[in-house]
């Protein structure tokens, strides 16, 4: 196949990777006027029209205007409103201010303290009320209330390191605000599945279990967490596309045995992707997983084959049009770079290793699990030497191992979520053969990490 036929055969990767260029590059020239970029754009518009139908010069173009169109989105977004907050804050000391907004993603947890972000409605200081807008960056030593509060006043000292400090859990105050939210209804829903995975597990099973199936990391021992990183293996601890696909398999066996039609099966999978998407928090691994499982539904709805660039490439263009930013987050490059190294580097090595050619069923499946482990840690090892500043000899056989397990314990996490309101006991059971398999995910992680010069720090 000819290098023209590749590319034009994947627009959408393509088109993706010329917006996140444009956001890149504009981003750090900020020489360049925001107004000449967006004629630019216009003029590279006209040309896409005039060269319609002249594929090769047609497709230059439009990655021309998808360059453009992200550095100016970039800079749009960037760009502070005339009520952005920062525009009200007071220099000099420390001063006290009132916040009240939502809480927006999950806290970040540094040592001893935490960080969080806030939504922001209002402010006030020295007795005066302000409208205003934007993220807030806070800090406290305590952990803030979840997702299932609408809003909150929060009082606390500005630093000059440009972040909220709050000195005291009596200094927050959550109400539930008027109407209905889909972000606070979202929350809620996180909070009852939370419960039912907590159903007769232990603590440490119930953080663990609570991450791969619903993101939510707070609740992992320490020692578990750092084990994890050292091996390589931490990523199975975030919501992926096997936990979409699992929604929708769930959902989708459910639709056939009713014999629902096909195409109400596959719209009703869809929405069910999109509902778990929200009840999970929309951090950038689920989504890029939400986006892609329901492209290939709607793939098959309609009799396509669905290609993996293709689908990655849409996922990258919906979560940079809605946060231009998240192109330069450690999350969002993780997760694209190691679904890009298994759709590119997985057919090379499976070329080269001639494991196409294996007849025994247990061989071959080894070989191509191993394929993809070595291509996903390919591709993310200078991203995970930058951001964690270590290296793993052994995380391609730490996870060719651990991956069955962590896949084990996520479905015995979903069968739990929906057997413990209606059978308890067998919700009792699904929690006894999960934590068993934590305990030997965990053994299996620190036999990893303690294996002398397993890890350096770099």
């Amino acid at each position: 196949m000819r290098k023209r036929d590749i590319i034009l055969l994947r627009p959408a990767f393509w088109l993706a990777l010329s917006f996140a260029c444009g956001i890149a590059v504009l981003s750090a020239v900020r020489q360049c006027p925001f107004f000449l970029c967006l004629s630019c754009s216009l003029a590279a518009l006209a040309a896409v029209l005039l060269l319609r139908g002249k594929n090769a010069a047609w497709f230059v173009a439009a990655a021309a205007l998808y360059f453009l169109l992200g550095g100016v989105w970039g800079r749009a977004r960037a760009m502070k409103p005339a009520d952005d907050y920062s525009r009200f804050l007071r220099s000099g000391e420390e001063e006290t201010y009132i916040l009240r907004g939502r809480l927006c993603g999950e806290p970040v947890c540094r040592g001893s303290k935490y960080f969080f972000q806030l939504k922001l409605s209002a402010m006030e200081t020295r007795g005066r009320r302000f409208s205003v807008s934007g993220l807030a960056a806070l800090r406290a030593s305590f952990f803030p209330p979840d997702k299932g509060a609408r809003e909150m006043a929060v009082k606390c000292r500005y630093s000059q390191k440009g972040i909220f400090i709050l000195d005291s859990r009596r200094d927050l105050c959550p109400f539930p605000g008027k109407g209905f939210d889909p972000a606070s209804a979202a929350g809620a829903w996180n909070d009852k599945l939370k419960e039912l995975l907590k159903y007769k597990h232990t603590p440490a099973g119930a953080g663990i279990i609570s991450a791969m199936v619903l993101g939510e990391r707070q609740g992992i021992p320490f020692l578990v967490k750092r084990g994890m990183l050292r091996t390589g293996t931490l990523h199975l601890l975030v919501v992926s596309g096997f936990n979409t696909g699992l929604v929708a398999f769930f959902v989708l066996l459910l639709l056939k045995a009713a014999r629902v039609l096909r195409k109400v099966r596959l719209s009703l999978a869809c929405s069910a992707v999109a509902v778990y998407c929200l009840a999970t928090g929309i951090s950038p691994p689920v989504f890029r997983a939400a986006v892609m499982t329901v492209l290939i539904l709607s793939a098959y709805l309609v009799s396509r084959e669905a290609d993996l660039l293709n689908l990655l490439g849409c996922a990258a263009l919906v979560l940079l049009i809605c946060d231009p930013q998240m192109l330069f987050s450690a999350s969002f490059q993780l997760s694209f770079f190691s679904v890009f190294s298994i759709a590119v580097f997985s057919p090379l090595l499976r070329a080269l290793s001639g494991s196409a050619g294996i007849k025994h069923k247990a061989l071959r499946w080894t070989s191509e699990a191993l394929i993809t482990c070595f291509s996903a840690w390919l591709g993310t090892l200078p991203l995970i030497i930058w951001y964690f500043r270590l290296f793993s000899w052994l995380a391609v056989p730490a996870n060719l191992l651990a991956v069955p397990l962590a896949s084990l314990i996520t479905i015995c996490g979903f069968c739990q979520i929906v057997s413990v309101p209606l059978f308890p006991r067998l919700g009792g059971y699904f929690a006894f053969v999960s934590d068993t398999l934590i305990t030997g995910l965990v053994y299996l992680v620190a036999f990893f990490e303690h294996i002398p010069g397993s890890w350096c720090r770099i």
